[in-house]
């Protein structure tokens, strides 16, 4: 004897119910997945560029300290100009020069 209409019914409406609950579930699951995915790749992006900002940052401190140096050897250098007219008050533009040609060439 087949199974009376109704409870053939309920079955339909049960495997419906449950098939449109594990679509609702795929659904949230895989929006679930979109964003901890979007999450991460934001996560992994900000911390390259902060790797970037960081060796920019130790890129430029050591131009600084270069730049120092040179500025600091340049200063020294030139406080020499004031002895060497003091000795020689006779002195060319070409001896100057020559002197000045000198005393940064060591540099």
């Amino acid at each position: 004897m087949p199974p009376p209409f109704s409870l053939i019914w309920s079955r339909k409406k049960h495997h419906s119910y449950l098939t449109a609950l594990g679509v609702v579930m795929f659904a949230v699951l895989l929006t679930l997945f979109g964003w901890i995915g979007a999450e991460l790749i934001r996560f992994e992006s900000e911390r390259h560029q902060q790797r970037q900002i960081e060796q920019v940052k130790q890129d430029l401190d050591g131009l600084a300290t270069t730049l120092k140096s040179r500025i600091y050897a340049n200063i020294f250098s030139v406080s020499g100009v004031k002895s060497l007219v003091a000795m020689n008050p006779e002195l060319t533009q070409e001896d100057f020069s020559r002197a000045m040609a000198v005393q940064f060439k060591e540099q």
